[in-house]
């Protein structure tokens, strides 16, 4: 015997221009969930963002589009033990791994599969008079890619930098 439940008709309406506003409300959101069908659409979506008039907000509000619930709460936490109008261990984008990021253009992306279902993306990126080497850890996460540690050549990791007790 199964038991057959109606969603009543107002509620119906509800749900269905609840979702069909999502995208319009966060299109962060809807372009990023497009793109995170692999992990190379997921860095490239990303890196594509800068090139708006507008740079994404990788560490506001935006910040779990990006990276792992793990780093968020990472960054979360350096932000809530900031004192007001100082700057917190990350005074620069970890994503660019830069501060300011006008003119980045990825020149060159190579995504290979590396630990424990972890993906290692290999990024070059060019800026005006600077080329950088950044390795980005991808991680699976309610099917959906997200950035789980990033590490500039010669640099301490995102992780890191945020774990530091100091």
């Amino acid at each position: 015997m199964s038991i057959r439940r109606e969603i009543p008709p107002m509620l119906h309406v509800i749900l269905v221009l609840a979702l069909g506003f999502a995208p319009a409300v966060c299109p962060q959101a809807a372009a990023l969930s497009e793109t995170t069908e692999s992990p190379s659409a997921f860095v490239r979506h990303i890196y594509a963002s800068y090139s708006s008039k507008k740079e994404p907000d990788v560490l506001g509000k935006a910040a779990g589009l990006y990276f792992s619930p793990a780093v968020v709460k990472l960054i979360r936490r350096d932000q809530t033990r900031t004192p007001s109008g100082y700057v917190g261990k990350l005074d620069f984008d970890p994503i660019c791994a830069c501060q300011d990021s006008q003119g980045l253009k990825l020149m060159d992306l190579r995504v290979k599969p590396s630990s424990n279902g972890a993906w290692a993306a290999l990024v070059r990126l060019d800026m005006p008079g600077n080329r950088k080497d950044v390795r980005l850890t991808l991680v699976r996460i309610a099917n959906q890619w997200r950035i789980d540690d990033i590490r500039e050549k010669g640099k301490s990791s995102l992780r890191e930098i945020l774990e530091a007790k100091n």
